[in-house]
């Protein structure tokens, strides 16, 4: 089976799906067009047999095109979502092989369907109604919001979120410290960003909470494709307790975070335009990465898809925004060694991404048999 990802900054959803299938099916050949590879570029070489970069929009159409009569053409394309779907909508206009179309950064239900202008709605509605299948982070619930506003999205949808690598899980001893430290990982957006647009991602204020809640230790690595806003390094001199630190790749982010009690995926969305079922469902890439480093998880319950996942999994708490200043107590009342055997546990199992990659194959065994079936009628 031969597999084109297409995807304009490629980034860890990609990737991991890529490791997991070469891992459980070295057979398959994978082969990767983007605009750039925003992180683990050595990780991204293990695993593609080719990656054609600085690929233009324009190049794109061109190459998928020549694909249509090549003697090497993809038995399918996975085409990742993006914030003006220009790569998706480009594929499923010149195509005719199955197109597995990501749902991963949907801009629709950051924003509304209704706040997209008339280029960006035609290119997801296009490639939303052309995909042959749908590999959705989200729920499947999500897409009645899509076919309320017309989209005829008739495309089997599998769930498949961001599972652990079983080579990037570590386990640390904790760090031999009085107090309890939290680590975040991920966007960070200054302060002096427009809050509308850019809330759920400030977390000045919400550190500051935290730090004065008790004898708790904040850590900061931010994206190291984007770096830590001044604000944070300015904060961290005033705040003892506030730890800002270089963004690391992937492999080297495991290692140091995993010295850590627990890791932090809380955000506040008051203020923003963004929908309301974007912070219901809005779950990150940051719940694997910490299971991976052998953390619990701290998670804020408005985020209600990430909340229900831990919460099922037993691997972490939730907590309202309104009490991040009793964190502490909060804290106090966990079982953290209980929770952290159920991490361990949870990445072997149920959340093991080399098991979830043969669910991940049959999607695909079943689009090709369903395309096939197509032709033949």
């Amino acid at each position: 089976m031969r597999i084109v990802y297409v995807k304009q900054l490629a980034q860890m959803r990609l990737l991991k799906q890529a490791m997991a299938l070469k891992h459980e099916f070295p057979d398959i050949e994978l082969i990767l067009y983007c605009k750039k590879v925003l992180i683990n570029r050595e990780i991204y070489n293990e695993i593609f047999e080719e990656i054609q970069q600085n690929i233009t929009p324009e190049e794109l159409e061109f190459i998928i095109k020549e694909n249509e009569t090549s003697n090497s053409k993809p038995d399918l394309y996975h085409v990742y979502c993006d914030v003006n779907n220009h790569y998706p909508y480009i594929v499923a206009k010149n195509t005719n092989i199955p197109l597995i179309y990501d749902a991963n950064d949907l801009e629709s239900l950051y924003c509304g369907i209704d706040k997209l202008n008339n280029i960006q709605r035609l290119r997801e509605q296009i490639a939303m109604e052309n995909a042959s299948g749908i590999c959705s982070k989200f729920p499947k619930s999500i897409y009645n919001y899509f076919i309320n506003y017309g989209y005829d999205i008739t495309a089997p949808i599998t769930e498949y979120l961001d599972y652990c690598i079983p080579d990037f899980c570590i386990d640390r001893n904790l760090i031999p410290d009085a107090g309890t430290h939290l680590v975040y990982t991920g966007v960070t957006v200054s302060k002096d960003k427009p809050k509308s647009t850019h809330g759920n991602n400030q977390h000045y204020d919400n550190i500051k909470k935290i730090v004065g809640s008790g004898n708790i230790h904040f850590h900061l690595y931010a994206s190291p494709w984007l770096g830590t806003p001044h604000e944070y390094h300015e904060l961290s001199k005033q705040l003892n307790n506030f730890h800002v630190h270089e963004g690391l790749p992937q492999k080297e982010l495991h290692q140091e975070i995993g010295k850590y009690h627990y890791g932090v995926s809380i955000h506040n969305f008051t203020g923003t335009t963004k929908l309301p079922d974007f912070e219901i469902t809005s779950i990150g890439n940051k719940l694997s990465n910490y299971l991976e480093a052998g953390l619990p998880v701290i998670v804020s319950e408005n985020l209600q898809w990430n909340s229900q996942i831990v919460t099922d999994l037993e691997v972490g708490f939730t907590v309202a925004l309104s009490d991040l200043s009793k964190l502490h107590e909060i804290i106090d009342a966990q079982d953290i060694q209980k929770l952290r055997e159920n991490v361990r546990r949870v990445r072997k199992e149920k959340w093991n991404a080399y098991s979830h990659a043969h669910r991940l194959k049959r999607f695909y065994d079943d689009i090709l048999r369903n395309h096939i079936k197509d032709k033949d009628k």
